[in-house]
């Protein structure tokens, strides 16, 4: 049989986990082959293999070991899948009187019988697998020597896999089951070492396997945190944009109320003024709108180069209406911008389902950058001193004769002042942020 099956550690030990949740809990040992002195015949091959049995927990199954003749290259054969207490075996006639290479055959094919009565028995295509879990097993249960001692006074006569394979999987059960540091994998693998080091780091295994998950476990708890935390800011901006949303459907999409449809004549100057005046005062939104936008294009951009995220396979096509929330998915849109109308509500709004080119958004944002911090050293006050007045505006006019719009725009003003010393201030170097806040201290 050729030995020609590579296995990675990661490999071996999955093999190996399945052994162990499937094979009967008991206490590792080795198979002490110094209890078999010879096996020169067909009656000291019985008595041998009935000891190996008895070691693994066959003790009800009876061995029925011949020597004959094999085809080439083949060192045994045996049936696993008979349903009475018979296991036959039948080792190659080459091997009679010699010890090593026999209690290696006995080994593999007596852990045919241990995987099938355990529910391992792949067939058809799959059938190799049970040569794989054979080979694997036999050093699982503690035939690990015999197996390497067999395998190299006869290489072709034992085995499917690569030699290094039954080293690496022998070592690997050394350093599990007995801790012994002195069984070196000859793996490549650095995660492997890394991983004995730790299993060797504390006796106590049931708190070691405790701690080395608890820093992942806190990790994937924050960043769950962190999700719902994220979601929730998304809606509440989702929500504060719903005002200024109405107006755009109120006064955009509705046009019709201000103009004749055929000739597009103005029939209502003052309404339609009155709705450009509103639009001037919900300016701090719209910016608003845009510095949200910015922050999230600014993460979207740092995820797709720090995670190398395919931005165009995201569905573009999707989309949500922003007043009832209903989900909609239109191939038509895709790649498109476009005033839509929702087919729940009615509602209307614009749809922006186009492709995000990320090089031309980091550019954009570079030059806004710019661009912001010149406006805020030139321009500050005076746009805090708007957003100000605005915000007085407003609480003189939800306030009514108690305060007085005169009142309000006062407000509005010392706000716009504090704005404008707030937005100059933050634009400034973090060094002489904080020699600002130390002398106006």
């Amino acid at each position: 049989m050729a030995q020609d099956i590579e296995l990675s550690p990661r490999k071996i030990l999955s093999y190996m986990r399945d052994l162990e949740d499937k094979l009967p809990r008991r206490k590792y040992s080795e198979f002490d082959s110094g209890i078999i002195f010879s096996i020169n015949s067909d009656n000291e091959l019985n008595i041998a293999a009935k000891k190996m049995m008895d070691f693994v927990g066959l003790n009800s199954f009876v061995p029925q070991c011949i020597f004959g003749k094999t085809d080439k290259g083949i060192g045994g054969y045996t049936m696993a899948q008979r349903s009475d207490e018979i296991v036959p075996i039948c080792v190659s006639e080459e091997y009679k009187g010699n010890k090593l290479v026999t209690m290696a055959i006995l080994a593999h094919e007596i852990c045919h019988k241990v995987i099938y009565i355990n529910g391992i028995n792949h067939q058809g295509a799959f059938q190799m697998l049970n040569e794989i879990f054979t080979d694997i097993c036999t050093i699982y249960v503690g035939f690990g020597k015999l197996v390497l001692e067999g395998y190299k006074t006869n290489k072709s006569c034992l085995g499917y896999l690569e030699f290094h394979v039954y080293k690496d999987t022998y070592d690997i059960t050394q350093q599990i089951l007995l801790n012994n540091t002195s069984a070196k994998v000859n793996s490549v693998d650095p995660y492997l070492t890394d991983a004995f080091t730790i299993w060797h780091s504390d006796t106590d295994k049931g708190r070691l396997f405790l701690n080395s998950f608890a820093d992942m476990q806190a990790s994937y708890s924050n960043l769950t945190r962190d999700f719902n935390i994220l979601s929730q800011i998304i809606e509440h901006i989702k929500n504060s944009y719903a005002n200024t949303l109405d107006k755009a459907d109120e006064c955009y999409f509705r046009k019709g109320d201000y103009f004749d449809k055929g000739t597009r004549n103005i029939i209502k100057p003052i309404g339609a003024f009155s709705a450009i005046y509103e639009s001037i005062l919900t300016k701090d939104s719209q910016s608003k709108f845009q510095s949200y936008d910015d922050t999230i294009i600014n993460a979207i951009i740092s995820l797709v180069n720090k995670y190398d995220i395919e931005i165009d396979q995201m569905d573009y096509k999707a989309f949500k209406c922003p007043f009832c929330h209903k989900e909609s998915s239109k191939p038509e849109f895709d790649n498109r911008s476009l005033n839509v109308t929702c087919p729940s509500c009615r509602k209307h709004f614009h749809l922006n389902c186009e492709h995000l080119n990320v090089s031309k958004e980091l550019g954009r944002l570079r030059r806004q950058e710019k661009e912001d911090h010149n406006l805020v050293i030139s321009e500050g006050i005076e746009e805090g001193q708007k957003i100000g007045y605005g915000k007085g505006f407003e609480k003189g006019k939800i306030e009514g004769d108690k305060i007085g719009f005169k009142k309000g725009l006062e407000m509005g003003r010392n706000e716009g002042r504090k704005q404008g010393k707030a937005d100059f201030i933050s634009s400034l170097p973090a060094f002489l942020r904080w020699l600002v806040k130390f002398y106006d201290e």
